[in-house]
């Protein structure tokens, strides 16, 4: 089986132990739910303000190396991520935790 080779990762990696950003908990938190649900996660090495801007996206190297080779996860375990992604990142923004959200999704499959 022929090796897949990536680029290199950047020097601030949120998969890189000991990197800021992977010592950062809700960074981790994010990188690892969008490799649960297949969720591209992008490399911030040019973001600014903690923003990355318009037609500057770049896919995360650590987050292709920790993707490639796995299997696609089941819906009920994608959703089930993104909507903790999704309260993550509302949290992240000040707003309230809506933890029943993420049960309502894990019970509620269409």
């Amino acid at each position: 089986m022929k090796k897949i080779k990536f680029k290199p990762r950047c020097k601030t990696c949120a998969f890189t132990a000991g990197t800021p950003a992977n010592k950062d908990e809700i960074t981790r938190l994010k990188a690892e739910l969008c490799v649960i649900a297949y969720q591209p996660f992008f490399c911030h090495s040019n973001a600014v303000e903690d923003k990355i801007p318009e037609g500057k996206e770049r896919l995360c190297a650590g987050w292709a190396e920790s993707v490639a080779g796995k299997p696609y996860p089941p819906e009920w375990k994608r959703r089930i991520a993104l909507e903790s992604l999704k309260q993550v990142i509302a949290a992240e923004d000040g707003k309230e935790l809506n933890a029943g959200a993420i049960i309502t999704e894990m019970l509620c499959a269409p």
